[in-house]
């Protein structure tokens, strides 16, 4: 105790002349600091407003700090001025670390608030603004679904993609939501938006569809209601299709993100689905320069892969096709060769040539699956991403040994590839080969889908 009054006393000694280099040195840490913590919380800014709501309290904490401890600086040097052998200096740096404590406490019962009160039900989705879409990795999607946002008077809508509206702010932002394959338009108030969708009463007639008002799924704090404009059509919509075929889905906004601009909505909706499940395994298996790739199937899933396959720069891209029908397609979609299937010996020429093969054939007993195997190099990979009814054909472990081929599958892909794919679309001209429909007309979609008759996707348009 008597060591630290005996250090305490000589506090007074300090001169004017020694405060002042450090009253200079602490306003300019300060103002270092406060611009670095401005500049990393402005890009931490994103497209949801309660989020940015957030960040600029922060900002505005942070540069209160600055300007506290500034003056508090300046009034430290003015009372070694007025009294040099005070410790007046003391109680203003306790009021200070008093003032910056409660700034914080303040900043963090702000984020609880927002977090968990009512604010969430009064967020004005006009305030959002896109420059930098956060990247999710690890997550899936289900289908694709686009959206516009306007004012507090609009809500978000369907499975799909969308058109700025014709009312509402002028911050109209493309979005894409990740419930079934579809399309959409823009943010609407509750009054204004329908919950209403084409649905089959009977599993026999499964191509008849009627229309029906359903009742969404709870609300909670993070969803957002979204308009569906278009909805592309998979083989996989005979199961419950939440959003899908309606004129409305309501999704989490974690499973929101902006669209490109360039690329037509209708064209969109299809690659939210079969676009997307054909460029994650593309990308996780290593499709690039110097790679040889092959497609089994050229329909809704191939000529996305063929497609894709070539805007990463595959060196060879190879559809094996059991029709000749379709060989002018799959050059004109970027196929450097094409293999016809029917005879028994189509695989000896290709043994050991391709690095990857992604078989987007809905069919199983049909495929030369141990033929496929030999086409592969050591250690190269084939990937199912169909969802064939029946079980893949009898494969022997010997021949998968010889080359150490791996057999594998793929189930659509995260909210990371989903963008890193548009933006792909947007610079190597990918497209979406649609046949449109309005959605009324439903059942002859999916039965295009069933025939094989649908080159190479069905998008319906809502018309409800």
């Amino acid at each position: 105790m008597f060591f630290i009054k005996k250090e305490l006393s000589r506090l007074s000694e300090i001169t004017l002349f020694a405060a002042m280099p450090f009253a200079l040195f602490a306003v300019l840490a300060d103002i270092f600091i406060a611009l670095s913590l401005v500049v990393l919380l402005w890009g931490s800014r994103t497209g949801f407003r309660r989020t940015n709501t957030l960040v600029n309290i922060l900002i505005v904490y942070a540069i209160n700090r600055c300007v506290l401890t500034s003056v508090v600086a300046v009034a430290e040097v003015i009372a070694f001025a007025v009294s040099p052998h005070s410790l007046w200096f003391l109680a203003i740096d306790f009021v200070v670390g008093k003032l910056y404590a409660n700034s914080l406490l303040a900043t963090l019962n702000s984020r609880h608030g927002m977090r968990n009160g009512n604010m969430v039900n009064s967020v004005h989705m006009s305030d959002i603004h896109f420059e930098e879409p956060s990247l999710e990795t690890g997550r899936s999607t289900q289908k694709g679904v686009v959206l516009e946002l306007r004012d507090e008077n609009t809500t978000s809508s369907g499975s799909g993609t969308m058109r700025p509206s014709t009312s509402g702010s002028d911050s109209k932002i493309p979005f894409s939501s990740l419930p079934p394959s579809s399309s959409v338009t823009s943010m609407s108030s509750k009054a204004d938006l329908q919950w209403k969708g084409y649905a089959i009463h009977d599993t026999k007639n499964w191509d008849k569809f009627k229309v029906i008002d359903f009742e969404p799924k709870r609300a909670e704090d993070y969803d957002v209601d979204i308009k569906i404009e278009y909805c592309g059509v998979c083989g996989s919509d005979g199961d419950l299709a939440h959003g899908g075929y309606s004129t409305a889905v309501r999704a989490h906004e974690r499973f929101v993100f902006p669209l490109p601009k360039e690329l037509p909505l209708e064209e969109i909706a299809p690659m939210l689905c079969a676009g997307l499940t054909v460029y994650s395994p593309l990308v996780r298996n290593g499709t690039g320069p110097g790679k040889r790739v092959g497609v089994i199937g050229i329909g809704g899933l191939g000529h996305f892969a063929i497609q894709f396959a070539r805007a990463l720069g595959a060196e060879q891209v190879v559809a094996f096709s059991h029709s000749k029908g379709k060989e002018d397609d799959a050059r004109k979609l970027g196929a450097t060769d094409v293999v016809i299937t029917a005879s028994d010996d189509f695989a000896k020429p290709w043994a050991g040539k391709l690095d990857l093969i992604i078989c987007t054939a809905d069919v199983s007993q049909g495929i030369p699956l141990s033929d496929y195997m030999t086409i592969l190099r050591v250690h190269g990979r084939l990937i199912m991403v169909a969802i064939p009814d029946d079980k893949l054909p009898p494969l022997h472990s010997s021949e998968m040994v010889g080359n150490g081929a791996l057999l594998g599958g793929s189930h659509i892909g995260s909210k990371k590839e989903a963008l890193e794919m548009l933006d792909l679309a947007v610079k190597k001209g990918v497209k979406s080969w649609i046949e449109l429909l309005p959605m009324k007309e439903a059942g002859k979609a999916v039965r295009g889908v069933k025939d094989n008759t649908v080159r190479y996707r069905h998008v319906l348009k809502v018309d409800i």
